[in-house]
């Protein structure tokens, strides 16, 4: 820096290195990290109004500080076909500074939209503010809609007669058939029995298969079970164990 004297006009030379001030570190430059969009589903139903969560974590893997624009936070996600969300700031903060980390969240749903792929895309609006520059940030995942459940039961069997009073147990047995894409859990199968229109039900024990016991059972998507495919569609047949209890005649 160079200075006049204003009584003897001497020139005066200050050099700022004498006083150990106005030095400026020079930084690398901000470096956005995106992870992947994580999904708490991998598949959801047409008309499903549960909704599901969308997380994106950012990190700052360089040195300068990194800001997440949080005005514009309900605008960086969009979806094709359009459904609604809603966006926060999960963790961390919107100033990062080198190292540090935060998660954006957006709550997805209703889906009120046909059966396919639904994209995702984030743009999250990341600045270095030393050089107050926009930098490049996008991730994208991809939601499939699948057509809601539809169970069937297709076939079914029976012995052609049985005795009145009779005790020895004899079986019915069905095939229930999953005709739509959604995953189908069987959790407390019922056999009813009639004699024209009256149920008779109460009479006997009825013993349901095993197989339908345990709630994590499930007919799967169409044509992704793994026995018992029939015609690309999900088919299991299951015997019941009917026992009349105590004997009647009708």
């Amino acid at each position: 820096m160079r200075a006049t004297d204003l009584q003897s006009g001497l020139v005066l030379d200050v050099d700022t290195y004498e006083s150990g001030k106005g030095s400026v570190r020079v930084q690398e430059p901000a470096q956005p990290v995106l992870g992947p969009l994580v999904l708490s589903q991998a598949t959801v139903t047409t008309g499903q109004t549960q909704a599901v969560q969308c997380d994106l974590e950012i990190r700052n893997g360089g040195e300068a500080s990194l800001d997440c624009d949080l005005a514009a936070l309900q605008t960086l996600l969009t979806t094709t076909p359009p459904v609604p969300a809603t966006a926060s700031l999960a963790s961390g903060d919107a100033h990062l500074a080198a190292g540090e980390s935060l998660t954006l969240r957006w709550q997805i749903g209703p889906f009120a939209v046909p059966p396919g792929p639904l994209a995702l895309a984030a743009a999250p609006r990341l600045v270095e503010p030393n050089r107050d520059l926009v930098l490049p940030a996008a991730a994208a995942e991809t939601l499939l809609v699948q057509s809601p459940a539809q169970p069937v039961v297709t076939t079914g069997s029976a012995p052609g007669r049985i005795t009145a009073g009779q005790t020895t147990p004899w079986q019915a047995a069905f095939t229930v058939e999953n005709r739509g894409a959604s995953a189908l859990r069987i959790e407390s199968p019922q056999l009813v029995l009639r004699t024209s229109l009256l149920d008779v039900s109460p009479r006997y024990t009825v013993v349901a298969p095993r197989a339908f016991d345990a709630a994590a059972d499930l007919l799967g998507r169409l044509g992704k079970w793994k026995e018992h495919v029939v015609n690309e569609r999900n088919r299991r047949c299951r015997a019941l164990d009917v026992e009349q209890n105590p004997p009647h005649s009708y």
